[in-house]
């Protein structure tokens, strides 16, 4: 994600997600303070502050889905046909 010839528009979402997290998000803040004391550069600390960001994602994105029995009852498909849902909406 962070190479040169990536997709550029990922690349901008994620610096600018990056750059909010270390405004706000005070593990990130921590994150980027710790990064700094150990001799970093701004740029170098928040570029690995996004490397950070793209592992998580792509770690919830290769979870297995859960089994259908194991999410709460609200959470489940329901086997009523389209039509007749259509006719509880009315």
């Amino acid at each position: 994600m962070l190479a040169r010839k990536g997709n550029h528009q990922l690349n901008l979402a994620v610096h600018r997600i990056a750059l909010a997290q270390g405004r706000v998000h005070p593990g990130a803040k921590e994150y980027l303070a710790r990064k700094q004391t150990e001799g970093r550069s701004r740029k170098a600390a928040l570029r690995r502050l996004k490397r950070q960001l793209v592992r998580s994602v792509l770690r919830a994105f290769s979870a297995p889905s859960p089994n259908e029995e194991d999410l709460p009852r609200s959470k489940k498909t329901t086997s009523i046909e389209t039509p007749q849902a259509l006719v509880r909406l009315t």
